[in-house]
């Protein structure tokens, strides 16, 4: 698992560290999900740090097959490139 640095923030783009790993629609890991992310795949970052109720989150833009989707990924997620 991969913990945020300094560098991340909103706007940066990050690298998704894991396979199976996914956006939520809220923060929280029971939210639905609205995106897969492929393992070393990358999110945009679009906004500030969120603590959901299991932890902190990253709102994040995902790029899929059909458009850009908004979601969650919890901080332990992302790493920058």
């Amino acid at each position: 698992v991969w913990h945020a640095g300094e560098s991340i923030g909103p706007g940066a783009t990050v690298q998704i560290a894991g396979a199976g790993l996914v956006a939520r629609a809220a923060p929280e890991s029971e939210s639905a999900i609205v995106a897969n992310l492929p393992d070393g795949g990358t999110v945009q970052i679009t906004g500030e740090l969120v603590q959901g109720a299991d932890g902190e989150w990253w709102p994040v833009t995902v790029e899929t097959a059909t458009g850009a989707v908004s979601g969650y990924v919890p901080e332990s997620w992302v790493q920058a490139p």
